[in-house]
């Protein structure tokens, strides 16, 4: 089993309600080493690698659509590069917003394919999404959309010069693709 980094321990340590008023009270802490806007991509050049892509499609037509935005982080991260490089596109953020589908995961559990529980990725609500975008000041490019995919993604005009799927289970990551 892999050890739990100290960042997440941190984050295990404080009740999700907690940190997430503590956060939107103090927006500057998204961009702590600590936080980090709250992304996975950290690791493995994941964000650098993204921002590649990013900088692949800055003239292609169409907004970006991310699936699996969870507590939206990477969005932030690339709203603010489009930002910088005075670059008007839209981000649409699609996830949930509470957790796993309970029958999918179920599902993915009885076949092996997943080792997450029911709790992976409760730490987050569409209204905290919501309040970080405005806090960090992003409700212009960011739009949260909440659902799950087979509910919502057919009804999302395009078109897309770039998708980020971020996907934790196969059937979301398939119906995504």
């Amino acid at each position: 089993m892999l050890q739990q980094s100290w960042r997440a321990k941190v984050k295990h340590a404080i009740p999700p309600a907690l940190l997430n008023a503590l956060l939107i009270r103090f927006p500057s802490l998204y961009r702590t080493k600590l936080v980090y806007y709250e992304t996975n991509l950290r690791r493995f050049g994941g964000i650098d690698e993204l921002l590649a892509q990013l900088t692949a499609v800055l003239d292609v037509e169409g907004d970006i659509i991310e699936c699996g935005s969870s507590r939206c982080g990477t969005s932030i991260i690339m709203a603010s590069y489009l930002r910088t490089r005075q670059v008007n596109k839209k981000i649409l953020a699609c996830d949930s917003f509470e957790g796993f589908d309970s029958s999918e995961l179920k599902r993915e559990q009885m076949a092996g394919l997943t080792t997450a529980t029911s709790t992976a990725f409760c730490s987050t609500s569409y209204e905290y999404v919501q309040k970080k975008i405005s806090a960090i000041g992003f409700q212009d490019m960011i739009v949260p959309i909440k659902g799950y995919f087979e509910d919502t993604l057919a009804g999302i005009p395009g078109p897309f010069c770039l998708a980020l799927i971020d996907c934790d289970l196969r059937d979301s990551l398939v119906y995504s693709a």
